[in-house]
């Protein structure tokens, strides 16, 4: 973490515009991605918002792609994503019938494709088979 004044920050944009520039594009990525994460528990279906929180995680993590942790206990990722901790649990079954299992923190999935149908242009860049013609993202 780096704190700044408004006078320190104003002198690194004047002598290097690049600094500018790149906290533009960082305030650009996380408006998005909480745009899209306001549209995602106000719209989307429960079952939908946990895969999506998944693929974001699995996408995120440095496991293989087939195995991951989730990163904060259940009761919180409900809270996160507008659920009870139970509607969570429900959702959870029913992702394990589409062959994505949770046990306590630790995820397996069937294939590492089971997540792709929740990819969103936000996180998609993040995926190494983005550029695979198979991959729903692909060309956009």
């Amino acid at each position: 973490m780096l704190a700044l004044t408004s006078s320190q920050l104003k002198d690194c944009i004047a002598k290097i515009p690049q600094f500018a520039i790149n906290i533009m594009g960082v305030l650009a990525e996380r408006t998005n991605e909480m745009m899209y994460q306001l549209e995602l528990v106000t719209i989307h279906p429960a079952v939908e918002r946990v895969a999506h929180f998944l693929l974001r995680v699995m996408l995120e993590s440095h496991a293989p792609r087939q195995e991951f942790s989730l990163p904060y206990e259940k009761a919180e990722i409900a809270n996160h994503l507008g659920l009870t901790p139970e509607t969570f649990s429900r959702c959870l079954k029913v992702l394990a019938e589409r062959g994505i299992h949770v046990k306590g923190k630790h995820v397996k999935l069937d294939n590492k494709d089971v997540l792709c149908p929740n990819c969103d242009p936000v996180h998609a860049h993040k995926c190494k088979d983005r550029d695979k013609v198979r991959c729903r993202m692909f060309g956009l």
